[in-house]
């Protein structure tokens, strides 16, 4: 008796566990909690590492696009009334701003982030008694749209940048309040564009000033074919260059970014009476260009059974080519 009670007690309750899990799967998540999962899943990545330099680059150059055209607008706008001003800048904002705009690699999601204050959908703002904190706040369309921006963004630190750009609307809204706020000329909003870029580049440059990825050279020059890793064109580096059965070591001495001085020793893997050496100046031509090249000129000398030769090195250039690993974080280097 007590047996059959057990089962038909596990059955019922089985019955139930299974009837919950059906009502569960169709009741919808809060949106405050859709919002808490977000910036979680993008803080689970790892920190921006060389392997996301080519995002990080392109979200900089965007941003100071940006910035620029909305600089170069203020002076326009402020011609303007107010009402026209505000026109003229959404629709520059959504067109003529945004040309030139580079994608950025393996990035898939929101074109924008805009911000808006939650107030501004109430019917009667100028009537309610609402905080200024919470009126400034962005509203729960504008923040998901941000959230889920940073979640698919190639790493947390472009994240931070967003934010900090959206905290300057937010801030400057809290200071001079949300009605204020919401009658500015189009001019001093164009501007609070510009303050709101200025605080996602100094974001972007900080974790870019902070990698030292450094650049891969694989080129050939003469017989050989030359390679090596630069971490930093400040700083002494050594390419290797191989022309079996010479090995060769070129080591560069910069007297700035941009310039320095170079001299090559050989190693030959055969017993020969033959040597040679070679030394000269380099130049780093498109330092601040995505095609940084590097460009050495010079001359050799060849000795040989008691006689010896000079003469000038065949011209070449050698590309340098952003290095995407963490090979210049290591002590080594």
């Amino acid at each position: 008796m007590r047996k059959s009670f057990l089962h038909q007690a596990v059955r019922l309750l089985c019955r139930f566990l299974i009837k919950l899990s059906l009502v569960l799967a169709f009741v919808p998540l809060p949106v405050a909690f859709v919002f808490v999962i977000l910036p979680s899943a993008a803080a689970a990545k790892a920190e921006c590492d060389c392997s996301n330099l080519q995002a990080l680059q392109a979200e900089l150059r965007n941003a100071l696009r940006l910035q620029e055209a909305f600089r170069n607008k203020v002076a326009e706008l402020r011609t303007m009334q107010k009402g026209a001003s505000t026109i003229a800048l959404k629709q520059f904002a959504e067109g003529e701003a945004r040309r030139g705009l580079e994608p950025v690699p393996g990035y898939k999601g929101p074109s924008e982030v805009d911000y808006h204050p939650w107030g501004r959908d109430l019917y009667d703002p100028t009537g309610t008694k609402h905080s200024t904190e919470k009126l400034c706040n962005m509203a729960e369309s504008a923040m998901a749209v941000l959230n889920a921006t940073i979640a698919v963004s190639a790493c947390p630190g472009i994240g931070r940048a967003l934010r900090a750009h959206e905290e300057v609307h937010l801030n400057f809204c809290q200071r001079i309040g949300f009605l204020p706020y919401e009658e500015m000329h189009g001019a001093d909003r164009a501007q609070e564009e510009v303050e709101a870029y200025g605080a996602q580049i100094k974001v972007l440059r900080a974790i870019l000033d902070s990698l030292r990825c450094g650049y891969r050279v694989s080129e050939q020059w003469g017989p050989a074919k030359w390679q090596g890793v630069i971490c930093s064109l400040e700083s002494p580096f050594t390419l290797e260059g191989s022309s079996p059965p010479v090995t060769f070591n070129l080591n560069a001495i910069p007297s700035s970014v941009t310039s320095g001085t170079w001299t090559i020793t050989t190693k030959i893997a055969i017993a020969t009476p033959v040597s040679a050496s070679a030394s000269g100046t380099y130049t780093i031509e498109g330092a601040n260009t995505e095609t940084p090249r590097l460009v050495p000129a010079g001359s050799y000398t060849a000795n040989a059974s008691g006689r010896s030769g000079t003469g000038p090195m065949m011209p070449a250039v050698f590309k340098l080519l952003p290095l995407e690993t963490d090979e210049c974080s290591q002590p080594s280097h």
